[in-house]
């Protein structure tokens, strides 16, 4: 009681909490830090694992300061948009998400990513910008959860039935968005659900495809299926990728298990490395893929196997009890543990328990997606998910639990340290439901049995009332709730109610009693053959550590845990366990102190190499382009010599100079020797034209004559000779040559004449 009272000192402190009629939406990181938001746009923070051990005995805890500061502030910048209805944290703590309506507009949602960790108490946020979101008026947000494989990878569920999955760098458009066909248009071939809204979404657990498994729950209790979707850029255990393609082995349609296999081998490339072993750290990274021509389908609705062999596709028609009408699903949450399991949460009151029987294996249809690129790398994936009307998946409903408060909304929350434990959350109060067939539940779903042939007994769901309180929402607000605490500390639920009073509550500290009710589910009350199992399966446990293997108290007829002997020796080793932790966490600390400077001295070390060898590479570089504008000047050099020898070629012809002596005696003696040869030759040239102008005539006057004869000879009928006709042509011929022979000695003459310049 004392940690419990201390607990709540740190919530409730005046400091840090606003005043009343101020709402506010709670969330509790795997850090031990409870945030908490408002209008205000104030984001306020308690650390309470550290606080609460620091007190690690009730003395402690009495003696601590009353002035002791355990939490802080911070503004949100930009200032959120509207009242957050709910805030969601990722596993490292390191953002968060903050939802709810807008004051611009009351029919649009504001949604912004604020980074925790921040200095100077400012704290920046990145609102969602997606136009497919915010600039249609009615678009509802109806769940917000970050992905398990990646802390920077969100979904967001929309009320037009699209699930979109957004990195926080980049708010601007989703990365990938499927949209679930379970309503409007009927493809060919294809199972027509008529119209019908998804109310929220889980993720399945680590077994095979379930780990990249979403199951969908709508508002008239059907369940859909849809694998595989995973965040570019997630890690998974490069073993379970090789168990992924063995069981790609067991599937039966060869197209499905054609598209698995190349699912596989396109988002992990594992290309030539050897098969992982089981049990190896081995890690591969999940890429920016998809099929060309094929999408994911949803499968469903998946058939609910209840006590006694109902099977129907609607959980509603199984649970819902006959007199209620129009009771439709509100909350649907994943249990942890290694087997999945939902819980869904009816109108009604109802809280229905389901297990999955079988393992969900992906389906596909033919439709091709659009891909969104940024430059050569794919930065979104926009997919169709048809619904195919054969589950891959059936469902058992283990139990239902029917909370006493009837037809309203409710919330249901997980215990963070305690898988067994889930809240049901409503506006007039809280309930725990203890799950302690949740470890069992494997064995129930592999059909395993006892020795004996029989089936496997599971503990009914314990139903426990935690608080109650009558405050009236205002302006439909529904109070905010978080469940702080772990393993260590223990639990406690911290609730923030419609008047923003803050409150806090211990579930397993003096639980107050049930109240009675007549219309409550069987499961309710534990049977005297349910408290045997109960005993059978836990009773080693509760009794505790057997003498021989733990010491015992001083007395022999003392025992360990029922007498207040056994109970002070408890309770001190207890606080020296505590003692003994914190103590090693400061001594860890300590190390990783040391340690962290050592890496940090090394780290300036490899900075200043670093710095040591990009001097010598800008030196290089330098060099280098020194060494090219020498080489462009040397090329240059050259080309300007070039061209000056040439122009010095030319002027080399062109100039005046004097005589030389070769030039002097060409001009004094060979010259008028020339012209004196050149004179002869034309006075011999004139003397041949003479010659062969007179030949011509004479040979000319001939020709007439021989004509004449040889008209004379055709009159008087006679005929030349042949052998004189022969010898006349070859004259006629010999003449011919000689005349061009001589015209080309006459023209030879004239060029050199002319060459000669006479």
């Amino acid at each position: 009681m004392k940690r419990l009272e201390r607990l709540e000192s740190l919530i409730r402190d005046d400091k840090l909490w606003p005043a009343h009629n101020v709402q506010q939406a709670l969330a509790y990181s795997s850090t031990g830090t409870l945030f908490s938001i408002g209008r205000d746009s104030k984001l306020r923070s308690v650390q309470i694992r550290s606080a609460l051990l620091d007190a690690t005995s009730q003395e402690a805890i009495d003696d601590t300061a009353d002035g002791q500061e355990s939490g802080s502030e911070a503004y949100v910048q930009p200032p959120l948009s509207g009242q957050p209805e709910s805030l969601h944290i990722n596993r490292s703590g390191t953002y968060a998400i903050a939802w709810g309506v807008s004051d611009e507009d009351e029919g649009r949602q504001s949604l912004s990513v604020i980074c925790l960790i921040y200095a100077d108490d400012i704290a920046e946020a990145s609102p969602l910008t997606d136009p497919a979101v915010l600039d249609r008026s009615g678009l509802a947000i109806m769940q917000v959860e970050w992905h398990p494989f990646s802390d920077s990878h969100f979904a967001v569920l929309t009320s037009d039935n699209v699930f979109r999955l957004y990195h926080v760098d980049d708010l601007d458009c989703p990365e990938q968005q499927v949209e679930l066909q379970l309503r409007g248009r009927r493809p060919l071939g294809q199972l027509h659900l008529g119209a019908t809204n998804a109310i929220g979404f889980a993720f399945g657990s680590l077994h095979l495809w379930e780990r990249f498994t979403v199951y969908f729950a709508c508002e008239d209790g059907r369940i859909f299926v849809l694998t595989p979707i995973v965040p570019f850029g997630a890690v998974v255990a490069a073993a379970a990728v090789v168990e992924l393609h063995a069981s790609c082995n067991a599937m039966t349609d060869a197209t499905q298990r054609s598209c698995s296999r190349a699912w596989l081998q396109r988002v992990f490339p594992i290309g030539g490395r050897p098969p992982a072993p089981p049990g190896s750290l081995a890690t591969v990274t999940a890429s920016a893929a998809s099929l060309d021509d094929h999408a994911p389908a949803a499968a469903g609705p998946l058939t609910t196997l209840a006590p006694g062999g109902v099977e129907e596709d609607s959980v509603l028609d199984i649970v819902s009890s006959p007199a209620s009408e129009g009771e439709t699903a509100v909350n649907f949450v994943a249990l942890r543990g290694g087997t999945a399991a939902l819980a869904l949460a009816t109108s009604g009151g109802e809280v229905a328990l389901l297990a999955v029987a079988d393992t969900a294996q992906p389906r596909w249809v033919v439709s091709p997606p659009q891909c969104r690129m940024a430059g050569d790398v794919m930065a979104g994936l926009r997919m169709q998910s048809a619904v195919l009307a054969t589950p891959s998946a059936h469902l058992l409903l283990l139990d239902c639990a029917r909370l006493p408060e009837g037809e309203c909304d409710m919330q249901l929350l997980l215990s963070p340290d305690d898988w067994e434990v889930l809240y049901a959350f409503q506006p007039q109060g809280m309930y725990c439901l203890k799950l302690p067939w949740l470890p069992s539940l494997s064995a129930l779903v592999d059909g395993s049995s006892k020795e004996d042939g029989s089936d496997v007994d599971l503990p009914p769901t314990q139903l426990q009332a935690v608080a109650e309180w009558a405050v009236p929402k205002p302006d439909g607000f529904f109070p905010s709730a978080a469940v702080v605490g772990d393993a260590m500390l223990g639990t406690a639920v911290v609730v923030s109610d419609g008047a923003g009073a803050v409150r806090v509550y211990a579930p397993h500290v003096q639980p107050p009693p049930f109240p009675p009710d007549d219309s409550a589910s069987p499961s309710q009350d534990a049977s005297a053959a349910d408290e045997e199992v109960i005993q059978a399966r836990y009773g080693e446990m509760l009794a505790g550590p057997p003498p021989e293997d733990s010491p015992g108290p001083s007395s022999q007829d003392a025992k360990w845990s029922n007498t207040p002997q056994g109970q002070r020796r408890l309770n001190d080793a207890i606080v020296s366990l505590r003692r003994r932790h914190v103590e090693y966490q400061h001594q860890a600390c300590h190390d990783l102190t040391e340690h962290t400077k050592r890496l940090a001295s090394a780290a300036e070390e490899q900075v200043k190499q670093l710095r040591a060898l990009q001097e010598r590479a800008r030196d290089l570089r330098n060099g280098e382009t020194a060494t090219a504008a020498r080489l462009e000047r040397a090329a240059g050099l050259r080309a300007n010599l070039d061209a000056r020898l040439q122009l010095l070629g030319s002027l080399h012809h062109s100039l005046p100079r004097p005589l030389s002596a070769a030039e002097t005696h060409l001009r004094a003696v060979e010259l008028p020797a020339l012209e004196r040869a050149s004179a002869s030759i034309q006075a011999s040239i004139a003397d041949a034209q003479s010659r062969w102008v007179a030949q011509l005539a004479a040979e000319d006057a001939g020709c007439k004559e021989r004509s004449a004869l040889t008209v004379a000879n055709a009159v008087n009928h006679t005929a030349l000779p042949p052998q004189q006709a022969m010898k006349l042509k070859h004259s006629l011929k010999e003449t011919a040559k000689l005349i061009a022979i001589n015209g080309m000695k006459v023209e030879a003459a004239a060029v050199a004449l002319q060459e000669a310049g006479i």
